[in-house]
């Protein structure tokens, strides 16, 4: 009799301890769950192309650039044809912008 006794009280104490910690179990599988959920959805939409500039563009705005820094030209080193073509589309971009302005003035 005294195990059945000592079995009745451990089942007490386990019944006792589930029912004080159950809610927070609960709270942390809802919590895994979302996060499992967040990453799963990550790696199904990667974020877009202009998803990631706007992302790359608040990181540079807020921690690396300051308006106030001077901008320094840097030499690109690039094989000449690849210049040539940022050359010739740069020209094309600043054609481009020149119409839209002229557009703009009449």
């Amino acid at each position: 009799m005294p195990e059945m006794e000592e079995e009745v009280i451990r089942l007490r104490k386990l019944n006792h301890g589930l029912a004080t910690h159950w809610p927070e179990f609960l709270k942390h599988i809802k919590t895994a769950n979302k996060v499992l959920k967040q990453k799963q959805s990550d790696n199904i939409n990667p974020l877009t192309p202009s998803a990631k500039r706007r992302q790359l563009s608040y990181l540079f705005q807020d921690e690396c650039y300051d308006a106030s820094d001077p901008i320094e030209l840097v030499e690109v080193k690039a094989p000449p044809s690849q210049k040539r073509k940022f050359a010739e589309h740069m020209m094309k971009a600043k054609k481009n912008l020149g119409a839209s302005d002229k557009r703009r003035q009449i």
